[in-house]
């Protein structure tokens, strides 16, 4: 992961905090904050905390790839929509999923 800018021990409240392009959050405290991810590059959270309401939005890329999945939902392919959320919480398995949903980097 290529991260160039650390950012560290900062407190964000109620602000739009756009979160990815080479970004680690370190010890940062987000407080009613919207956090922006474009998809244009790695974003790291270590140990951040999130107080409030928080909440993510996305433009760029990371909105395309969400609305794609917001339209497999729709045209009833909920199944693999979910297959993808196991695989993020770490929970898929080969005989689960068929092994059919993979990363590619």
């Amino acid at each position: 992961m290529n991260l160039t800018n650390r950012i560290e021990g900062e407190t964000f409240v109620g602000a739009n905090v756009q979160i990815d392009g080479g970004s680690a959050y370190v010890k940062c405290r987000f407080v009613n904050c919207n956090l922006v991810f474009l998809g244009t590059g790695p974003v790291q959270m270590d140990r951040s905390t999130f107080e409030g309401t928080c909440r993510f939005s996305f433009g760029g890329p990371a909105a395309n790839t969400f609305n794609f999945l917001k339209a497999m939902c729709a045209s009833g392919q909920t199944k693999m929509v979910e297959e993808v959320f196991q695989e993020i919480r770490g929970t898929a398995s080969g005989a689960e999923t068929g092994g059919g949903n993979k990363v590619v980097h």
